[in-house]
Order: C-alpha cells, then sequence, then structure tokens
C-alpha cells in the first residue's frame, strides 16, 4: 500500500481491525487487536526509529502491559497484530530471526536460512559452520522498524 502520512496508516489499521459494535468475542478480540496495533503503533512513533534495531515479543509485551490492555491482551492477540504490521499492508515492521549460543551471543539467522534448517533439520552454525540440530530452541524471532516505519513515524 502506498500512505501519504503516518494518519493513512491509522485509518488503514483503524479500516482493517475497528469495529463500531461488538457482537461477539470474535468482534471483541477484533477491537482489541486495533488497540495493540495504535499502542504500538504509538510506541513507534516515540520512539527513535533510526537507532532502534531489535524489538523482541517480550518487549512488545512490555509495551503493552503499562495499559489497560495488559489484563485482556494475550499473547495470541498480541502475535497476531505483530501479524498484521508486519505484512504487507501496513509494513511497519520487518521480521528477523537470531540464533543464540549457549555463551548468550547471537548471529541474525535469514528467512531462507532457518527454511532450510527446517526443511533439513538443522542449521548451520552461521559463524562456526558446526551443525546445530536442535536449532528451533535457539532460534529466536525479532522486529526491526521497516523502512516505511522509519520514513512516515520518525
Amino acid at each position: 500500500m502506498i500512505f501519504k502520512n503516518k494518519n493513512d496508516i491509522k485509518n488503514q489499521i483503524k479500516k482493517d481491525w475497528y469495529l463500531d459494535e461488538i457482537y461477539d468475542q470474535s468482534s471483541s478480540n477484533s477491537n482489541l487487536i486495533y488497540s495493540i496495533c495504535m499502542k504500538i503503533l504509538e510506541y513507534l512513533e516515540g520512539t527513535d526509529l533510526l537507532t532502534i534495531c531489535h524489538i523482541s515479543i517480550g518487549s512488545f509485551r512490555q509495551i503493552i502491559s503499562t495499559t489497560e490492555l495488559d489484563e485482556i491482551a494475550d499473547n495470541g492477540l498480541i502475535l497476531l497484530a505483530l501479524q498484521y504490521l508486519s505484512g504487507d499492508k501496513v509494513h511497519l515492521l520487518d521480521i528477523k530471526f537470531e540464533f543464540i549460543n549457549e555463551d548468550d551471543e547471537s548471529y541474525e539467522v535469514s528467512k531462507s536460512e532457518l527454511s532450510h534448517a527446517k526443511a533439513v533439520g538443522s542449521l548451520v552454525h552461521p559463524e562456526t559452520g558446526e551443525t546445530i540440530c536442535d536449532f528451533e530452541e535457539k532460534v529466536f524471532i525479532y522486529f526491526q522498524p521497516s523502512s516505511l516505519a522509519k520514513a512516515y513515524l520518525s
């Protein structure tokens, strides 16, 4: 999508998620996802997006825990909001992956490397070339502000 300004982004999020009338749990969840998206957008607007490069799901959970959403926003709803915000429609976040070894050293893993690892059942260590069979326990998702976010929200 092409946006002219951040209000266009906000309007798109509202159009996709906000419902004026609540009929059932599904429509209630839709409004919760809208609220989560708006809280994340508010966070991005108030952050120096040129320097931030690593936002974990736990960080997003903390952002949401500072609001009235904390009691009702479960991880599934947060993940749905993150999926939406990193999707094609608004693309405010880029999805990234990292491998963290037993010494707490982290290495970026590309989507294609992760895809290949899942297909063959092992990950090649990004630095040593060692085969890692239990990689799924050591690869974590994180997010970065997208170029669109940097352009419109900075």
